[in-house]
């Protein structure tokens, strides 16, 4: 978090106290506190990817969101990813095998690798026709104004790339 938003440890801590009460707002009981680290989220990634194909995409997110914001637990463990799975309806034996093994890693990576070259740097992140990108949760009127500008992109039609 220091990396991230500077070494003020007092604005990470009013930022979390911001998070926090929002969160209150939609039954949300984020607890800092109990975030150790910040885990790499590879295999994350990698197990919402195959939830997307079983339906459960979404049970997962929910998940790995209650673990890690709300619980403090390490989402990159494969153990952890497993019994998730398996809450979810999916086999946690076979994603535990899957995670162990390379199974869509360079896929996973080669879409964040996209995701930051398009300004993808945090989450939420929505992508807007294709052309801009959104990161961290913004207010509506910024919203409406993405959505008007690549409104107007179409507007012009394409580009003529100049070779």
């Amino acid at each position: 978090m220091r990396a991230k938003f500077g070494a003020d440890p007092m604005k990470i801590v009013e930022m979390h106290q911001l998070i926090a009460q929002e969160g209150e707002k939609e039954d949300i009981a984020f607890d800092f506190a109990a975030i150790a680290r910040r885990p790499d989220t590879l295999d994350s990634h990698r197990l919402i990817r195959w939830a997307e194909a079983t339906g459960v995409q979404d049970e997962v997110v929910e998940r790995l969101f209650i673990a890690y914001f709300e619980n403090g637990e390490d989402i990159g463990d494969i153990r952890l990813l497993a019994d998730i799975a398996d809450l979810c309806g999916m086999d946690g034996v076979e994603v535990a095998q899957m995670l162990e093994s390379d199974a869509d890693k360079t896929l996973v990576e080669r879409e964040d690798q996209i995701a930051h070259e398009m300004g993808v740097t945090g989450v939420p992140a929505m992508i807007f026709g294709g052309k801009l990108a959104v990161s961290g949760a913004r207010e509506p009127e910024v919203l409406a104004s993405v959505i008007d500008r690549v409104a107007e992109m179409a507007a012009q039609g394409p580009v003529a790339e100049e070779g």
